[in-house]
């Protein structure tokens, strides 16, 4: 079982969610969960009727591994054939350029 909290997770959406608790699966978790916050309470809100109870981890659960990352130092990567271990950085995107010149005339509008 791998559990996913800390502030971090405030800002991922709920499909990079899923995203991140298939991952553990790979590497032969049983499951993996995302601690319920506003952002699951908000994407069920928008789905179903009723009130569903957000279950968490007790305050003062015991796990038999804790890790911390620093999520600005992580380089976002990715998988390829023939598994998911093989993995290779993705690049910073460059900077957006213009592709308008100035010497081209604007075209009227039709």
């Amino acid at each position: 079982m791998v559990e996913f909290a800390g502030p971090g997770l405030r800002h991922v959406p709920v499909d990079g969610r899923l995203t991140l608790c298939n991952t553990p699966l790979e590497i032969g978790a049983k499951s993996a969960i995302v601690t319920p916050d506003e952002v699951t309470a908000d994407y069920l809100k928008a789905r179903i009727d009723r009130v569903v109870p957000l279950i968490a981890s007790d305050a003062d659960a015991q796990f038999a591994h804790e890790a911390a990352y620093d999520l600005g130092e992580i380089v976002p990567q990715i998988a390829l054939p023939p598994t998911p271990d093989n993995v290779q950085p993705i690049p910073p995107r460059p900077e957006r350029r213009s592709i308008m010149r100035s010497s081209v005339p604007a075209r009227p509008a039709c």
